[in-house]
């Protein structure tokens, strides 16, 4: 097990175990928590260090087992009940289309805004059932009395890490109250969440264990930062493929929480009509003769994404799309790629004029790192080429079964590049990894109705 997560959940323990004498309608407020938001970079820097905490040990498989402590207790036995689907809007990235999919007669939509309908779903907002809690300050009190007693700690000890639990507390007791009376005044036989990551629907997956309803988490995008994905509060998770099921087992999750769904954004893949390649290069003032190379960038991984348009763009038969994620875009950390279709008339950079699915249909090939991309463009049947820096601080092993198209420089992505690109037997190859990756690790094809399905499985009614 990774050094750093080995003492990061050692420590998130520790610090729900000292603190779970803090609750609130018998939820202890640590559970609630997003441990790694409390822990400042030097701390994280000195929790790579085996010596840390050398003198415990912590296997992988212990890791949800250790939550079940505090979990265990809040789950009333699961019953059918009369009731709606409830859909908490946050983090879900459904398209239009998926909610459609959803009977108004049967789903409600909680949103943080006032409104009558979503998609013709109704609408209940979380401002309707906010109440401030006046008990807040004797909360703050008595986690403030907690640290005390853990002055000395190397972590609780910190005032930093002090300071971002105590701004937490209020959220945490208003959510609760917010939850507790959604499920007072709204009929729920089931809850459908994002992620359980953020906070709200956190709680709505523990509200949904404490009255014996199910509840169901979508995977949020391919699972890097395995701190976001666990413990597990949902009673069931519906994950892409075989990769993420057994990821979940391996950390101590039961595998029957675990069902195979994919993800209802990605049904339009196979669902809609992308832009065909003559009207997107058209567009971008590209070659129909030549090949074309996507690049979706990754934060941090900038110079890579460089140094390989560089290379390429040497060769007269390739141009080249580059597309930004997101974040750096909202950062304005894409001058290096701006510079790029300066120097180059046939690199282009774009940002969202033009739909990711018509990019990728028109790619004859996609260079990710860790990138959801490259599942999406693999799903389009596209050739694809991973980057996998040797000196990242931690293994991301998602793409690994990929073989030789996971690739740790740029020299040797060029020629797999070129390869693909010219080479039939090359293609072939590709071809046959890609349809295996496919077929276990996103065998999904129409997710919304295969969780429509589950969902009905374990609750009453149709969604």
């Amino acid at each position: 097990m990774d050094v750093y997560l080995k003492n990061y959940w050692l420590l998130n323990v520790e610090f729900i175990e000292a603190f779970s004498s803090l609750n609130y309608k018998n939820i202890p407020l640590p559970l609630l928590s997003n441990f790694y938001h409390y822990l400042d970079e030097e701390l994280k820097s000195e929790m790579e260090n085996p010596e840390f905490n050398s003198k415990q040990t912590f296997n992988e498989s212990d890791i949800q087992p250790h939550f079940e402590k505090w979990l265990k207790p809040l789950r009333a036995p699961m019953q059918f009940k009369q009731g709606k689907l409830l859909i908490n809007f946050d983090y879900l990235r459904f398209l239009p289309e998926n909610y459609l999919q959803f009977s108004p007669q049967t789903t409600l939509v909680l949103t943080r805004w006032k409104a009558k309908e979503l998609y013709q779903i109704p609408v209940i907002s979380m401002k309707d059932f906010i109440n401030n809690h006046s008990d807040k300050p004797s909360f703050i009190q008595k986690a403030e009395q907690l640290f005390e007693n853990h002055d000395h700690h190397p972590v609780f000890g910190k005032r930093e890490f002090q300071e971002r639990f105590l701004s937490d507390i209020p959220k945490m007791i208003d959510t609760i109250e917010m939850c507790d009376s959604i499920f007072d005044h709204e009929p729920i036989s089931a809850i459908l969440v994002g992620t359980t990551e953020e906070l709200t629907s956190r709680v709505l997956s523990l509200f949904a264990a404490i009255h014996g309803i199910p509840s169901f988490c979508l995977q949020h995008g391919l699972i890097l930062g395995e701190e976001a994905y666990i413990p597990a509060f949902a009673s069931n998770y519906l994950v892409y493929g075989q990769f993420e099921k057994d990821w979940y087992v391996q950390r101590g999750v039961s595998e029957e929480q675990i069902h195979i769904a994919g993800h209802p954004r990605y049904d339009s893949i196979f669902t809609n009509q992308h832009l065909n390649r003559q009207q997107v290069l058209k567009q971008l003032k590209l070659s129909q003769a030549k090949k074309t190379v996507l690049m979706a960038t990754q934060p941090f991984n900038t110079d890579f994404y460089v140094e390989l348009t560089n290379l390429i763009a040497m060769d007269p038969n390739i141009q080249v799309i580059i597309k930004p994620h997101p974040w750096e875009k909202a950062k304005n950390r894409t001058e290096c790629y701006i510079e790029l279709e300066k120097r180059y008339p046939q690199v282009k950079y774009v940002t969202t004029e033009i739909p990711l699915y018509s990019l990728i249909a028109t790619s004859d090939i996609v260079v990710v790192a860790n990138s959801t991309v490259g599942l999406e463009a693999m799903l389009l049947d596209k050739p694809v080429v991973v980057y996998k820096s040797p000196n990242a601080n931690r293994d991301y092993p998602y793409f690994d079964s990929l073989g030789n198209l996971v690739l740790t420089n740029t020299l040797d992505i060029k020629k797999t590049i070129h390869s693909i690109l010219t080479s039939t037997s090359s293609q072939k190859s590709a071809k046959q990894i890609r349809e295996a990756f496919i077929a276990s690790n996103y065998p999904i094809k129409h997710s919304t109705l295969q969780i429509q399905n589950i969902i009905q499985e374990f609750s009453v009614g149709e969604v």
